[in-house]
């Protein structure tokens, strides 16, 4: 038999193999038009909600504090350490100055015992100030006037010596009045005999002789009943005259008083002043309460630069409540609203291995600024991440938040467009 004339396969063969079962055909077109109708209900059952995302920052209610340089040099001297408590007006730092820190702190230190400095300690050794040597020197000369003007007490002296001299006068006044009744009424007794000899006289009873003794005893104890009163007006005289210096003293003690306090306040002032200047200048002092953190600023002799962030403090207080802050570009958000579920994925907590933060949106800034607004979200569990690992949110924190706003369909995504373009087309 020849090989092309041999037939593989009927009629009845080729028309089973060629042509498939109908109900096959039927089913498999069930099948599909049913998975294509649930896919499209689903697309309009199922809603999923838009995220926006943004730059967020976490950190406590009371965020931690960067202090910045104010001046250029190096660090003289650093009188903190890392992760040292410390408080306000704690001076961290100085750099580099003509003034030895301790001296300066010694001033500082004495200035605040008492009002004006009035207790300061002068110490017996030289001060290295520096800048401030000059104001120091004039407070220490102001001190020294004021401490010796009330030392030497000589108006005060003056002015008791006054009052007793006074008392002495007050006194003699006294006596002299007594003295002075006593010859008045010796006076009186005279006169009476007087009368009695002129009588005498006049009738030729008396001698001449006699009555002129008589009347030169009269006049004499007139004499001295005035002259008695004259030493009572002298003496009271006196104790006019007193009175005035004592007040006159008085005033100048004032006068004399009131400039080298104002001298002395003056002075101190001024070396109050250009401490706190030193202090602005050249120390590096906390601002809080909390605990501080060296960052690339660490040990003596190494460079600032004025402007740099040198250390930051950050607060203890562990009930603080921990927030965060996102910037929100003004695309998209008015879908933002209060009560929105935030995730917030930490850049120092990678999402994948550690989960994120679930917070919520608490409020959002009613005006732009740069084009940006501000969301302030609220954090459920500031330490607990999604994945209920631990971390630790104190400081400042940066990341990636993702707002879920309104849900929508994927029907609805899809549809929008489309609607969009035959409204503004047709």
């Amino acid at each position: 038999m020849k090989k092309q004339d041999i037939i593989l396969h009927s009629e009845e063969m080729d028309e089973m193999i060629v042509a498939s079962p109908r109900y096959i055909v039927r089913w498999g077109e069930t099948v599909i038009g049913l998975v294509l109708f649930i896919l499209i209900i689903g697309c309009f059952l199922f809603k999923y909600p838009d995220t926006i995302t943004c730059r967020v920052t976490v950190a406590t209610q009371h965020p931690a504090v960067w202090i910045v340089s104010q001046a250029t040099g190096r660090i003289k001297d650093l009188l903190c350490h890392d992760g040292e408590e410390v408080c306000p007006g704690k001076i961290i730092a100085v750099i580099d100055n003509s003034a030895k820190t301790k001296d300066v702190l010694y001033v500082e230190k004495e200035l605040y015992k008492s009002m004006w400095g009035i207790k300061f300690e002068l110490k017996n050794e030289n001060l290295e100030l520096g800048e401030l040597q000059s104001s120091y020197a004039d407070f220490v000369s102001s001190l020294s006037d004021y401490r010796q003007f009330l030392e030497n007490n000589l108006y005060l002296q003056k002015i008791n010596a006054g009052k007793e001299q006074q008392q002495v006068y007050v006194a003699l006044i006294k006596n002299m009045q007594r003295q002075a009744f006593i010859t008045h009424e010796q006076n009186l007794l005279s006169k009476n005999d007087f009368k009695s000899d002129e009588i005498l006289y006049q009738k030729g009873l008396l001698a001449k002789t006699e009555y002129t003794k008589a009347k030169i005893e009269q006049l004499g104890n007139s004499l001295s009943a005035e002259q008695n009163k004259s030493s009572i007006l002298n003496s009271q005289l006196q104790v006019t005259q007193i009175a005035n210096d004592i007040i006159e003293l008085k005033m100048q003690f004032r006068q004399d008083s009131l400039k080298v306090s104002n001298n002395l306040k003056a002075a101190y002032n001024k070396l109050q002043t250009d401490i706190r200047q030193w202090r602005n200048t050249y120390a590096i002092v906390c601002p809080i309460y909390g605990k501080l953190a060296f960052g690339k600023y660490w040990a003596l002799n190494q460079n600032i630069t004025a402007g740099d962030k040198v250390f930051s403090v950050i607060p203890t207080n562990s009930a603080q409540q921990v927030i965060a802050k996102a910037t929100v570009n003004v695309v998209g958000a008015g879908k933002i609203h209060d009560g929105q579920i935030v995730n917030i994925k930490l850049d120092d907590y990678p999402y994948m291995e550690y989960g994120y933060l679930i917070g919520y949106v608490c409020r959002i800034s009613q005006i732009p600024e740069d084009e940006n607004y501000v969301a302030t979200i609220g954090i459920k569990s500031p330490r607990v991440t999604s994945y209920h690992k631990h971390i630790n949110t104190q400081g400042e924190h940066s990341g990636t938040a993702e707002i879920l706003t309104d849900e929508r369909s994927l029907g609805e995504r899809i549809i929008a467009p489309i609607f969009y373009l035959f409204k503004h087309n047709f």
